[in-house]
């Protein structure tokens, strides 16, 4: 019998137990009967279980050494403790940082920061791996992994985190550790004002459809792939094969790039606050007018300015930003059409249906179809989100 001591909470673990299910469906000999939850401290003493091996999501110091001792196989899938004496499968943090890194330069961003987790080591590494490549590039990141170390709540960033964003120079590119911590900046954001992604474009780790309804940019672990790799790693041990000498890590699977990180930088400020109000307001009808009044600035400078930076006209990203909500809606709602021309600014359902028509290529009806029919059939995997 096998046990595991995973976090069912989160999406990498999970995607992990996901991964070892998998294996045990296809390895007939090998199963898993016992899941513990890691959060309870009432759980049953590891010792006192007649278990033949363990997978275990080694998060803190203490689990570690109180596991390395048992007389049975384990393997360890978490990157948050260095040097557990486990035998380990998990993610290529080291491959995380610079991804990140590589995403942001890719989008032409000049200044960068960096949120950690100080008492995890994935955390450092995926940091100094991200400070490392934006170095090598000729930029410096204006916050080293150990920065802020307070563990925030809801309402409570840390007493750091709140002038320490705002003193970021603008446009930045925050890369943090994980989605919670990023989420924990969209909030931060929010709280004082902060443009995202104008001001301040945020990406995290895991994909977690936790933090779904702040569109975080993030990148995708492997967490199922590593489950079924730990699970083999598992079975060859309880087989008596030796375990390997370093950790097995496996790469990131690649950025879902949402609406927390922007295409590009705008340095410009109206320019930014132009976009800003565009987004917010792309449930409502809105003119070049009422643009330039949150801009502060006149029409015809916003418009000269605006299609220099953007590459299109200020009406161009006003017809963008309403079809991508009605798109959205007709994607994850079943209310009728007339409603979704309404809800996203466009009001009259019949100019609506020429305008989705003329742009998408469909009518919005059929656009509906299509994507209900999407998702009963196979389909490789985006690393581009809507």
């Amino acid at each position: 019998m096998i046990a595991v001591l995973v976090d069912r909470v989160g999406a990498f673990g999970s995607s992990v137990l996901d991964g070892l299910s998998e294996y045990a469906s296809a390895a007939r000999h090998w199963r898993y009967a016992i899941q513990l939850d890691i959060r309870r401290s009432d759980r049953p003493p590891l010792r006192a279980l007649q278990i033949r091996g363990l997978v275990i999501q080694a998060w803190d110091r203490q689990l570690a050494d109180e596991t390395r001792g048992y007389r049975i196989p384990i393997v360890n899938v978490s990157g948050a403790v260095a040097d557990t004496g486990l035998p380990t499968v998990t993610v290529d943090s080291e491959a995380i940082g610079r991804m990140a890194a590589q995403f942001f330069l890719d989008r032409n961003f000049r200044h960068f920061a960096y949120l950690g987790h100080p008492e995890a080591h994935y955390s450092l590494t995926r940091g100094r791996a991200f400070i490392s490549v934006l170095q090598k590039a000729g930029f410096e990141c204006l916050a080293d992994p150990t920065h802020l170390g307070e563990r925030p709540t809801r309402r409570k960033w840390g007493p750091e985190l709140l002038p320490w964003l705002m003193a970021l120079p603008k446009p930045v590119a925050l890369f943090a550790c994980q989605d919670h911590r990023a989420s924990e900046v969209v909030r931060a954001c929010s709280e004082v004002g902060l443009a995202v992604p104008e001001q301040v474009s945020i990406l995290g780790v895991d994909n977690d459809p936790m933090f779904a309804s702040c569109a975080l940019s993030s990148i995708d672990q492997p967490g199922r792939r590593v489950g079924y790799a730990a699970a083999k790693l598992l079975d060859d041990l309880i087989g008596g094969k030796r375990p390997p000498a370093e950790p097995i890590l496996l790469p990131p699977v690649g950025v879902v790039s949402r609406k927390t990180v922007s295409d590009r930088p705008i340095d410009d400020q109206e320019i930014a606050r132009a976009m800003t109000f565009i987004r917010q307001n792309a449930s409502h009808a809105i003119g070049i007018d009422d643009v330039a009044r949150a801009a502060f600035t006149s029409r015809r400078t916003l418009q000269r300015r605006f299609t220099r930076f953007i590459g299109h006209s200020v009406m161009v990203e006003i017809r963008r930003t309403h079809l991508e909500l009605a798109q959205s809606l007709l994607q994850n709602t079943s209310i009728p059409v007339s409603d979704v021309a309404a809800a996203s600014g466009f009001g009259d359902p019949s100019r609506f249906t020429l305008l989705f028509r003329q742009c998408v290529g469909l009518t919005p009806s059929a656009y509906r179809l299509r994507h209900e029919a999407s998702k009963d059939s196979p389909a490789p995997k985006s690393t581009k989100a809507p």
